[in-house]
């Protein structure tokens, strides 16, 4: 028959209904057993061919709108626009919202804030907003978990993205003329006055002003991050007592 969800010789479970009332409204006659796994009443019906599951506390669901938020490129020290993430109570009784907290190897870049406060509602909806801030360049990742009582807790949201350097003049030596970088560090040769400047690459600030040997003022090579330049800097006007 056009409908049937039954098949001849078996118990079929019967389709998910929420609220438990209307379960037991919905079951037919011939109630033939009755069972408690601790949580859940499951009752056979053999008018129906059906065995249905009650839940007797209701069903405690949260729905986040997006797992993942993307901030993709974002300039070092400067605060992103905020994205925002929906919960809302997909279930059948309230749920009790505890903490809202952000974790991962980069959470300091990360900053949020929400509407979702104690308990929310049957069918109502909570906003999260996430900024991100990065502190360095290069991926930044965390997540953030939402605990409460719902039976999929805690949510989370995976957070990413990438700290890049704005656009910007610094100031070096007289003269530069040959940039490495080093993975970390920005190396510009100043071939007027004989001194090589090092930079922070990912804020532009100085390290460092070093004396270069004679003749090796003009280029600059840079290998590995393990800095090939360094022999180049001539140490003997730096201060440090030199081994003869």
């Amino acid at each position: 028959m056009a409908g049937d969800r039954t098949q001849s010789g078996g118990i079929q479970p019967e389709e998910e209904v929420a609220d438990p009332f209307i379960k037991l409204a919905l079951m037919g006659s011939g109630l033939t057993g009755i069972a408690f796994d601790g949580t859940n009443i499951w009752v056979t019906n053999a008018g129906s061919n059906r065995v249905t599951k009650i839940n007797p506390a209701g069903q405690t669901t949260a729905t986040l709108s997006v797992t993942s938020l993307v901030f993709g490129n974002q300039v070092v020290g400067l605060t992103s626009a905020s994205q925002s993430v929906t919960v809302t109570n997909s279930g059948t009784v309230a749920i009790n919202i505890a903490s809202i907290s952000i974790t991962g190897t980069n959470s300091a870049d990360y900053a949020e804030t929400n509407t979702c406060r104690g308990s929310l509602a049957v069918g109502t909806s909570c906003m999260i907003f996430v900024t991100f801030t990065p502190t360095a360049i290069g991926a930044r990742t965390a997540s953030i978990s939402i605990f409460d009582n719902a039976s999929n807790s805690p949510q989370t949201v995976s957070l990413t993205g990438t700290g890049v350097l704005s656009s910007g003049t610094y100031r070096v030596g007289t003269g530069p003329s040959g940039v490495a970088f080093d993975g970390t560090n920005i190396w510009v040769t100043n071939s007027y006055d004989g001194t090589v400047t090092k930079l922070l690459a990912s804020t532009g600030a100085t390290v460092g002003t070093y004396p270069l040997h004679m003749g090796l003022r003009r280029n600059l090579w840079v290998t590995s991050p393990i800095i090939a330049a360094e022999p180049l800097i001539d140490k003997r006007n730096c201060g440090a007592a030199q081994k003869t």
